[in-house]
């Protein structure tokens, strides 16, 4: 059921980009910050080789996800070919999030213990600070902004992509 939601969301977000001639589709990678996961292991539970091996283990995974929007709609997703799936879900969220921005909704495929669930949400408007912060991310300038929120997000975005989607 899962992967008809989304094929169906993907045909539809395509087809706008097609009839719009605009669209952007953007390829990301999630990286881990291991320094403070590797705090939070008890290490007189784990012994300190053990501990390595699983830090070591989880910085060489990669998840890479895809980003497409047309005419107000996102869809965000994992691409299964490009991620490593050699252990589980690759440390990353197998969501699926559709987002169409002109009816402020959201609609999360979520996987929960082999069963596809629709979450069907408003969107969510963060409070953001923005920053002088200034740096390039995939040939694209680029400006920092944290969320004032108790999750603490930190985004790099630009200008030279205006859109309201992001990933996640």
């Amino acid at each position: 059921m899962k992967r008809i939601i989304v094929l169906l969301a993907f045909v539809a977000v395509s087809g706008m980009a097609v009839r719009a001639q605009v669209g952007y589709n953007f390829v990301y990678q999630q990286k881990m910050d291991l320094s403070a996961q590797g705090q939070m292991m008890d290490s007189s539970q784990v012994n300190p080789e053990m501990q390595s091996f699983i830090m070591s283990f989880l910085s060489k995974m990669k998840s890479f996800y895809t980003l497409t929007y047309a005419n107000g709609r996102s869809l965000f997703a994992k691409d299964m070919k490009r991620s490593d799936e050699s252990f589980g879900a690759a440390g990353g969220s197998d969501e699926t999030v559709f987002v169409d921005f002109g009816s402020n909704e959201q609609v999360e495929v979520v996987d929960f213990f082999g069963r596809s669930f629709n979450i069907t949400d408003t969107l969510e408007r963060l409070a953001w600070q923005f920053t002088n912060e200034r740096k390039q991310v995939a040939g694209l300038n680029c400006t920092k902004a944290v969320s004032d929120d108790t999750n603490h997000y930190v985004v790099w975005y630009s200008m030279e992509t205006p859109i309201p989607a992001g990933p996640m």
